[in-house]
């Protein structure tokens, strides 16, 4: 049976490696105050030290086999202007801990601290009479007076460790470390001396006294006596900085607002002797800290719901085109445009500055306009609707299928159609899914309707015929996006593909202002054309177009990336189904758009939570799932809700299956740059929180 443990103080230094160290050999809680930190298969208690009954109260529900306190005020500073406080929180909350330890039976262990004595003497020893000389170290003398006075069981243990702290608190050692590599200047005392430890060989060495059920005091402290600049000059040659950076000062010279030692150094030899314990040269414990240091980073990390992947070869392209001399209109548009289309399967495409410019193109080309209006998801971002309002003409809504959260082809209406004078169908393909096209363009055809594809999230999916979304088989026109976290990242820009020469001359001359230059399409032959040559400055404005050009550089990344395409639809196939297996045994979360997930290119993953079960509020969950340094997202806001729609009229009111879909819905990180450790962290969090 595994030991339950609870440490207060636990979002620190020691609490975080403890944690990160042995939450797998024991069951541990963090008592917190205001939460810092989070790991998954951790427990979390908020504890109040100042409330002695519900302290006790909430021990007696927790029953640890062990208390540890590392919960302390160590600024000295701090500590000299705030007296009362520094006893409180070094000492009183001390005592507290080790009087319901003993009362509850639990084993308490006591952080104590070098800070202890007042004379210059090397390697002082337990039994050294204490004489600290500051309200920091006469906190933590107390204590340790008040700790075995009301609980001889206890242990206690005089330590000075280094190692990575969370980002939110970040130590001394690890500030100055970062100074270094920026290639900044620190200053180090090289007459203060003391005797660290590596905080990963602190714990093997205490996980060792756990089980040995050790009491008393103890110095748990490396064997090497060095002084700062000494420790850092390891730390430089090891973590290959440059030793000049670090300059030398005197600790006796420097004004001091706090008194402290010289030296702090302690003696490790009681705890050699009584558990025959080894203790590693300072350079390899400096060597397993900067090896180890990804243990801690690997939290560190913000884990996006979406993210874009750049390698070399991207930054090269782009950097390449930007030398080329061309920024804007160059060969790189053609060349994406080529790309795209050959690897959809269309005759032609059309690059644009953005999908959402693609979509009121496209709107228009196919003819919106008033009275002639378009039919689309209310489960999209407003880009899709808003192409309608882009054009004169008005959007109408069809409710979604529970299960692909796409347009549901047996609620489409003909009647429905003929009363708001639809003339455009937009069938929106969610999270990469692609809508049943062949139904919905049966449904088209015998309605007299002109198709239009939103696949922004789904440039790599195909239907259930093979065919790649965009090939336009089922429709008039399609229209993707770039934007940085879908699939392929151009920072923003958007491509329309087309079978039709017609809609293609037709985007082709809305794209650029309604400005053609072909020399058969003159209109004005006057000024056009000298004798049989065309001008060569000469142009006409001919429709009223718009500046939805794409440019160069951002081509060039839709060029390089589209390299990679098979390597990141791969990767989120992989993500997706680590997820679902994950999630099935999980009875809070339904999983959707499973059952056709070969055909989807993954650009969401998307659950149904059970917020009422779980007893949370979505918003809840999503700031717990932040705390563990996990961005979620609903896909979408139901675009009828939004204040410009509701007022003018729209509403719900017949969708019940996207409203029930918008509160249930949570998006979860997928992206290429997941790797399976963290995708297990991401796993872990949303289960436990879900339970």
């Amino acid at each position: 049976m595994k030991k339950k443990i609870i440490i207060f103080g636990g979002t620190g230094l020691f609490g975080l490696n403890f944690v990160n160290s042995f939450r797998k050999n024991y069951i541990i809680t963090i008592a917190y105050h205001k939460k810092k930190f989070f790991f998954p298969n951790v427990l979390y208690e908020k504890l109040d030290l100042d409330d002695i009954s519900k302290l006790e109260y909430s021990l007696k529900k927790i029953n640890p086999h062990i208390i540890i306190n590392a919960c302390a005020k160590t600024n000295l500073n701090w500590c000299e202007k705030n007296i009362s406080n520094s006893f409180k929180v070094n000492t009183l909350y001390a005592e507290r801990l080790a009087l319901l330890s003993k009362k509850l039976n639990s084993k308490f262990i006591h952080l104590s601290t070098d800070q202890l004595f007042s004379s210059s003497n090397k390697f002082s020893n337990e039994k050294r009479e204490k004489n600290p000389l500051n309200q920091y170290g006469k906190t933590k003398s107390t204590a340790e007076d008040l700790i075995l006075a009301c609980n001889k069981n206890s242990l206690i243990l005089r330590t000075n460790f280094f190692g990575w702290s969370s980002n939110l608190k970040r130590n001394y050692l690890e500030l100055s470390i970062n100074k270094l590599e920026q290639g900044k200047k620190i200053n180090a005392f090289e007459d203060y001396f003391y005797t660290p430890i590596y905080i990963g060989n602190l714990l093997k060495k205490l996980d060792s006294m756990i089980k040995k059920n050790a009491v008393g005091i103890y110095n748990l402290v490396g064997d090497e006596r060095v002084s700062k600049y000494q420790f850092f000059l390891k730390i430089s040659k090891i973590f290959n900085f440059n030793k000049n950076l670090i300059i030398p000062t005197l600790l006796s010279k420097k004004k001091k607002s706090v008194n402290r030692n010289n030296d702090i150094s302690l003696s490790n030899l009681k705890i050699k002797k009584n558990f025959k314990i080894k203790f590693e040269k300072l350079d390899d414990q400096i060597k397993t800290f900067y090896e180890d240091r990804n243990l801690i980073y690997k939290f560190r990390k913000f884990f996006y719901y979406g993210k874009h992947y750049l390698d070399n070869n991207d930054v090269k392209n782009l950097v390449k085109t930007a030398k080329s001399g061309y920024l804007t209109q160059g060969p790189k548009i053609l060349q994406s445009e080529k790309i795209i289309a050959k690897y959809v399967g269309a005759k032609y495409a059309v690059a644009v500055s953005s999908c959402t410019a693609g979509l009121h193109l496209a709107a228009k080309v196919l003819g919106a306009s008033h009275n002639k209006n378009i039919l689309t998801s209310p489960i999209s971002f407003v880009a899709t609707s808003n192409s309608a309002f882009y054009c004169g003409a008005k959007p109408f809504f069809s409710d979604i299928d529970n299960e692909t959260i796409n347009l549901d082809p047996l609620k489409l209406s003909s009647t429905y159609v003929k009363k708001n004078k639809i003339k455009i169908i937009i069938p929106v393909h969610f999270g990469g899914l692609p809508s049943d096209m062949e139904k919905i363009s049966y449904f088209a055809k015998k309605n007299n309707l002109k198709v239009i594809e939103d696949a922004a999230h789904a440039l790599g999916s195909t239907y259930i015929n093979k065919q790649k979304v965009g090939s336009c088989e089922f429709s008039d026109i399609t229209v993707f996006s770039f934007h940085p976290v879908k699939i392929i990242a151009a920072g923003e820009g958007g491509m329309i593909t087309t079978n039709s020469e017609y809609y293609y001359n037709q985007l082709m001359r809305y794209r650029t202002h309604g400005i053609s230059q072909k020399p058969k399409k003159l209109f004005n032959k006057k000024f056009g054309y000298d004798g049989n040559q065309k001008n060569l400055w000469f142009y006409e404005m001919v429709d009223l177009g718009y500046h939805y050009r794409q440019t160069d550089l951002h081509s060039s990344l839709i060029v390089s990336q589209m390299e990679k395409i098979e390597s990141f639809l791969k990767r989120r196939s992989e993500i997706a189904n680590k997820y679902d297996l994950a999630f099935s045994k999980n009875p809070n979360i339904e999983i959707v758009q499973k059952k056709f997930r070969n055909l989807s290119a993954k650009h969401l993953y998307i659950v149904k939570i059970n917020f009422k079960k779980i007893k949370k509020s979505r918003n809840l969950l999503m700031r717990q799932l932040l705390d563990h340094n996990i961005q979620t997202q609903v896909h979408y806001i139901p675009i009828p809700i939004h204040p410009y729609y509701w007022k003018l009229g729209y509403n719900l009111s017949n969708l019940p299956n996207s409203k029930n879909y918008y509160n249930l819905c949570l998006s979860l990180p997928i992206h290429y740059n997941l790797k399976n450790n963290e995708l297990n962290y991401i796993i872990n969090s949303v289960n436990e929180l879900t339970s």
